[in-house]
């Protein structure tokens, strides 16, 4: 997604104790729905009631702009249009922003040549800044530096460059409010107010004092998450929100925007379990640990040799490759390298949750051979799975994985530190069995368990120790090419353990021997305070972060270059490292004929396929009036002649075709119709879902035009016609209609 493109992207959980306004794109965040909800609801909730203002733009009015200030409706794909509006009309007419971070938290002050990229120090190759007071230029860490110059033109090393920010500023002077309102639809006078108003809130140059520590009080936050990521400018989308927060220094600092954490300090007893972000060679923060990217700049485009292809494009967070209906194509074209013989999948239900059928389809029955790990019987075990091996219910095992990673988990501002696991309710029934020993007995008779050893401790070295702050272990990905002296074994090579003692060696390392397995299975969590450099992190580290996207320009040649030799096109107008708006795909499909953006939301109830399964939310889900039906704007339904409990199809511009009920709606974009979840099962082995609701991936196409070209995100919405069919149709075998 286009968070992985932007390290500010850990930014993105408003700090509701200390923020006073906050906007949404395409977030549910705090209101009940996608990650972190639990919390986030808490304390999203004793902000409104305190009188935060929170401006929520998204096509619909459910969780999110239920409960907010101000709800705007906005078309699918256009958010960051009115962002970057938002952040012309600070700059260039309210001349509101925040210099002290601009200059020594990003690299606005970073001088940009002609070709696009840094002029560069000759000897050090570092990039170079211009130092206002010594009226000469600098390395960017030179600590001589008096005072860093945003605005100008200077001529360097024989060449005419501008500091970023002084490009960056020139160049979002063409996104106007009038011009945010014919793609968006969000009226100019609108735009224009919501962002004085949020420039107004930034409070730029104030502080707060907190446990004795004096620090930037940004009490604004501007976030985003899939909703607006789903879509081919998913990249430039989510850096415009995250522009939006830099200007004005709102970024782990009290009151703006916070992480997941990106800063954890470590435990008192032992020092571990720490994650600390450091500066790449050109200064720009790198992530601890755990993210998907390296240091700045990331790795060089290469021609593929894998499945996911993601070398050609390495700022690519995801890739939707190789199920793909283009996939073959690109494959031939590079002589085929190999093929997959065999596929284990683990808890997925693809051909349901994530893309089109029919494109899952034809890839995955080339398999020859698919192993599933499951703890339901689902639409990819019943078509495709070879095997299908009864993993464990989360009610019957222990899981460290899913809270170890302190992403999404942790509360964010100063609430404690919180290191949670889930335990068994019940004994494991029949056959089941842990998806991690199983795969540990598939190591051992393949005779890999030193390598999954190795790989372990690498895993848990990577949160221990001071070879992370170094960024020696900046991902578990490099097994191979890290120093072995930097890695704490805690699992012999030749040693079989069984998952508990793997938890309770993993636990005591990282918080003393007193808190192994044994303690944190009566006491629930383990946990301890935070300090305030841990929660505000961002002015204690000497890191900054990107407001001009050089690395794009430096990777596009050879991407470019690259892609030739795959035979494949993408948007190259989008590799730009001034921060853009691009209308999407699904924009460029408008026609007359289809008319309506169509498009998927999370719903409170459920999570991804496997939880309607359960009878009493579906008992629940059929008392909502939205979860099993499709929803559209009740005046749009009304000039379609169309009305509540009417079936209806929507057949999208390429004649996929998904059928529903109708329930029409107040609070909802006029030119969209949406489809709540992943309803619309049709596997045998899920009677209870069987056939109820509507699936909307089936509306999906996956392809390299239908994807974001910088990060790879797919469009997740489409334009679709409907109309309304009779209810005698006969009913197909999976549950819907022949048309």
């Amino acid at each position: 997604m286009g968070a992985g493109l932007y390290h500010a992207s850990w930014s993105i959980v408003p700090d509701w104790k200390y923020c006073n306004y906050v906007i949404q794109m395409g977030s549910n965040k705090g209101t009940g729905s996608g990650h972190s909800m639990g919390f986030n609801m808490r304390l999203s909730a004793d902000a409104r009631s305190r009188g935060l203002k929170n401006v929520v733009f998204d096509p619909i009015c459910n969780f999110g702009g239920g409960k907010a200030t101000e709800w705007v409706p906005i078309l699918p794909g256009s958010d960051a249009i009115v962002a970057l509006t938002m952040v012309n009309i600070i700059l260039n007419e309210l001349n509101v922003y925040d210099a002290e971070f601009l200059k020594k938290k990003t690299n606005g002050p970073y001088l940009i040549g002609p070709d696009q990229l840094y002029v560069r120090d000759k000897e050090t190759s570092k990039p170079l800044i211009w130092d206002a007071r010594d009226n000469r230029a600098k390395v960017f860490n030179d600590p001589t530096i008096k005072d860093y110059a945003l605005l100008g033109e200077y001529t360097v090393n024989g060449v005419k460059c501008h500091p970023s920010f002084q490009l960056v500023k020139d160049h979002v002077k063409q996104y106007t409010p009038e011009f945010a309102e014919k793609e968006s639809t969000v009226p100019a006078a609108t735009v224009r107010r919501i962002a004085k108003e949020w420039a107004d809130a930034a409070m730029v140059g104030a502080t707060i004092e907190i446990e004795g520590e004096k620090l930037p009080l940004r009490p604004v936050a501007a976030i985003m998450f899939r909703g607006g990521q789903g879509h081919t400018n998913s990249a430039q989308s989510y850096c415009a929100m995250c522009l939006l927060n830099a200007i004005v220094g709102a970024m782990d600092v009290p009151g703006g925007t916070l992480g997941w954490p990106a800063y954890v300090g470590g435990h008192p007893d032992t020092g571990r379990f720490k994650v600390i972000p450091y500066p790449c060679r050109d200064g720009m923060l790198t992530a601890g640990t755990f993210m998907e990217h390296k240091p700045w700049p990331v790795e060089e485009s290469r021609v593929p040799d894998t499945y996911l292809m993601k070398e050609l494009v390495p700022t690519a967070s995801f890739s939707p490759h190789p199920v793909t209906s283009d996939f073959d194509k690109y494959w031939d074209k590079l002589g085929r390298p190999y093929e997959v013989e065999m596929a284990m999948i683990f808890g997925a239900n693809m051909v349901r949750s994530t893309q089109n059928r029919e494109i899952a389809e034809n890839f995955f029955k080339k398999i020859p051979f698919i192993v599933s790990f499951n703890i339901l019987p689902n639409e990819f075990c019943e078509g495709f799975a070879d095997i299908v091996l009864p993993d464990c219910h989360p009610l019957e095992t222990y899981c460290l994985f899913s809270s170890h990673g302190p992403f999404f988990n942790y509360p964010i501002g100063m609430e404690g530190w919180n290191f949670p696991i889930r335990q068994p309710v019940v004994k494991p029934a029949f056959e089941r069995k842990n998806k991690v020993e199983a795969l540990w007995e598939i190591a051992d008779r393949l005779g890999m368990r030193e390598e999954m050893n190795r790989y372990y401790n690498v895993y848990f070295s990577s949160f221990g120790g001071e070879a992370l702050i170094s960024g020696d272990i900046a991902s578990v990905r490099d097994v191979k090419r890290i120093d072995p002296s930097k890695v704490t074994v805690l699992i012999k090579p030749e040693e079989k353990i069984t998952y508990h003692e793997m938890m309770d060696r993993a636990f005591k390392f990282y918080f003393g021997e007193k808190h192994g397995l044994e303690y944190i299975s009566e006491h629930g969590t383990i946990d301890w305070p935070k300090k305030v450099k841990e929660a505000y992190w961002r002015w204690y580290v000497d890191v900054r972060v990107p407001i001009y996207m050089e690395h794009i320009a430096e990777l596009k040649h050879e991407i470019m270059e690259n892609a030739k030799k795959t035979g494949m096109e993408l948007e190259w107008e989008q590799f730009t490292p001034l921060i853009s708006y691009f209308s999407p795909q699904v924009a460029k499909e408008e026609t007359a004929e289809f008319d309506l953006y169509s498009f998927s939301y999370r719903d409170i109830l459920h999570n991804g396929t496997y939880t309607m399964e359960l009878p009493w939310l579906d008992e629940v889900s059929q008392l909502n009036p939205y979860t099993y039906n499709i929803t559209m704007n009740a005046d749009t339904a009304k000039k379609k002649g169309l009305k509540d409990g009417d079936l209806i199809c929507l057949e999208s511009s390429y004649g996929r075709k998904t059928t529903g009920t109708l329930k029409t709606m107040e609070g909802q974009h006029p030119r969209t119709i949406a489809i709540s979840a992943c309803s619309g099962a049709w596997a045998k082995g899920a009677p209870i879902a069987f056939g109820k609701g509507t699936n909307f991936n089936i509306l999906l196409e996956s392809d390299a035009k239908h994807a974001c070209p910088v990060c790879w995100s797919q469009e997740t919405a489409t334009m679709v016609k409907v109309y309304k069919i009779d209810r005698r149709i006969e009913f197909d075998k999976v549950g819907g209609p022949k048309l």
